[in-house]
């Protein structure tokens, strides 16, 4: 049976999977300098998970297509729409406060995030499966992307690979995180193994 030493890490943030939300905070991470290692499951061209194989539609609020096209949209309604449809019960403070963070500020922390990107959308905007016939959005917010999901992590990797800080990111293909490792409560990093030939890994950091 084959022994590997454990190979180890360091960084200020580690960062668990490289699907949208991932990258997103990868990009984002950079702007501040921070030395980031992101770990990701699979290979590298499956760089981007599931968003990369998705239609690429985006519920947004108050955006330019939706003010071309006459729709009265605000945060304050489509929060109340949320809520019809959410089904939130007393103890939800925290998705309650997130869908409240997400209606508030979709237009600057997505729409010009992505517009910035080269990121662009039909120009229709449309109703997702859901909300015309019983409960859910009152107006239309569904935002198709041009060259759906698969163009969003395009652009997206190619920002990414362009950002001044790249050399400050480091990747690993095919290794999988399977636990944390706390200390006093606080996560203070992760374990885990190659999918290539199991070997073990860990890999500190503040966050």
């Amino acid at each position: 049976m084959r022994k590997f030493l454990e190979k180890q890490y360091q960084a200020d943030v580690v960062i668990a999977g490289g699907g949208l939300a991932g990258i997103v905070a990868a990009y984002e991470l950079l702007d501040h300098g921070k030395q980031i290692l992101l770990i990701e499951k699979g290979k590298r061209q499956a760089f981007g998970g599931m968003a990369k194989e998705s239609f690429g539609g985006i519920h947004m609020i108050g955006t330019p297509h939706q003010k071309r096209m006459k729709i009265q949209d605000n945060p304050d309604l489509a929060y109340r729409d949320w809520e019809s449809f959410a089904q939130f019960g007393p103890e939800d403070h925290w998705p309650r406060s997130w869908a409240k963070f997400y209606c508030e500020n979709s237009l600057e922390y997505i729409y010009n995030f992505l517009i910035h990107k080269k990121i662009q959308f039909l120009p229709l905007v449309n109703w997702p499966e859901r909300g015309i016939y019983h409960s859910g959005n009152s107006v239309p917010r569904w935002h198709i992307t041009w060259g759906t999901g698969h163009e969003i992590i395009f652009r997206l990797l190619n920002a990414l690979e362009a950002h001044p800080h790249r050399d400050k990111l480091k990747i690993l293909f095919d290794h999988e995180v399977s636990s944390f490792e706390t200390t006093q409560g606080r996560v203070v990093g992760v374990v885990g193994k190659s999918m290539l030939d199991s070997s073990p890994f860990s890999a500190q950091a503040e966050s």
